[in-house]
């Protein structure tokens, strides 16, 4: 089902430099969508992340506040919700 005005983001596996760019580019398109109100991005799937993917999830924040769009994290677990405890991200963007 889905709910107008929100995305959904979905990564999956090992996030790492390699992904910086893309995650950042999947977050800051979802946030200047037209009609986009809220972007989530669910870890779920996620079971790795370096300082690289915080950048991205960083620029992915900056651009929704820019935007006046509603931007948080989901369903973190394990390292990756160690990581953004310790970062105090999980504080910032946890839903």
């Amino acid at each position: 089902m889905e709910t107008p005005g929100l995305v959904v983001l979905t990564p999956a596996g090992e996030l790492d430099m390699a992904d910086r760019d893309g995650l950042e580019r999947a977050v800051v398109g979802a946030v200047r969508s037209a009609g986009v109100q809220h972007v989530v991005l669910d870890l779920a799937d996620v079971t790795f992340i370096d300082s690289e993917v915080l950048a991205a999830v960083i620029a992915g924040r900056n651009a929704a506040v820019a935007a006046g769009v509603r931007f948080c994290l989901a369903n973190a677990h394990g390292m990756v919700r160690r990581v953004l405890e310790v970062t105090g991200l999980l504080e910032v963007l946890g839903s």
